[in-house]
């Protein structure tokens, strides 16, 4: 896979002949310093961009062939993205966050409320569930927005730099949180980072440098 922008004259190869197999349940970090691609990379498993050229597939589907108007459905129920900001909607209560992705999603309304609350009880924060955004430390945002990631049961997890905003102990926690996630509930989960702490918790380092991936080290 190989990811190019165009700006003016100029042409950016961000990622270049990325060959990359992630299988079912790994848990795994994709590591290198800034401008080195790891954004672009997880925008495109995560249907954010398209490749210039190369392919991407999720569970046995081209995603690269999925026209536009139904792109949507596919980040929406096999996708969960928790990122460096943790983008809280601040009028709105803990649950009422994590309630946000399935209100497009016609169904069985209680059952839904019942996987909120009880993700917020696995993340720590079942007695927090009312508490607006500005009610919760770093940490305890962050939490709702794994429980918001989850909430639509997807099979692969995406987390872009997620420790970012948070001091180590707290920024570890949030890391380990997510383990205990990726062992019980099954879900694919990778981490962007530039953290080698981060990178040390998953079972396999993915390495770009200058929009290449330079090395594949399970641990």
């Amino acid at each position: 896979m190989t990811k190019t922008y165009v700006m003016g004259e100029t042409t950016i190869r961000a990622l270049t002949d990325i060959n990359l197999s992630v299988e079912k349940g790994e848990l795994l970090s994709v590591v290198g310093p800034s401008g080195s691609g790891k954004t672009t990379l997880l925008n495109m498993l995560g249907a954010l961009d398209r490749p210039t050229s190369g392919r991407v597939i999720i569970d046995g589907v081209d995603i690269t062939e999925v026209p536009d108007r139904s792109l949507y459905r596919l980040r929406r129920d096999k996708v969960g993205f928790i990122f460096q900001r943790f983008y809280m909607i601040p009028t709105l209560t803990a649950l009422e966050n994590v309630l946000i992705p399935t209100l497009p999603i016609r169904g069985d309304k209680v059952s839904v409320l019942e996987r909120a609350r009880r993700l917020l009880q696995e993340v720590g924060l079942g007695e927090r569930m009312s508490h607006r955004p500005n009610q919760l430390s770093g940490g305890e945002q962050q939490r709702v927005a794994i429980a918001r990631s989850l909430i639509n049961e997807p099979e692969i997890l995406l987390c872009d730099e997620i420790t970012g905003e948070l001091d180590t102990k707290t920024g570890m926690e949030i890391v380990e949180l997510l383990k205990t996630v990726n062992r019980m509930e099954l879900v694919t989960t990778l981490f962007v980072t530039h953290d080698r702490d981060v990178a040390a918790a998953t079972n396999r380092v993915v390495t770009l440098s200058d929009g290449r991936m330079i090395s594949d080290q399970p641990k």
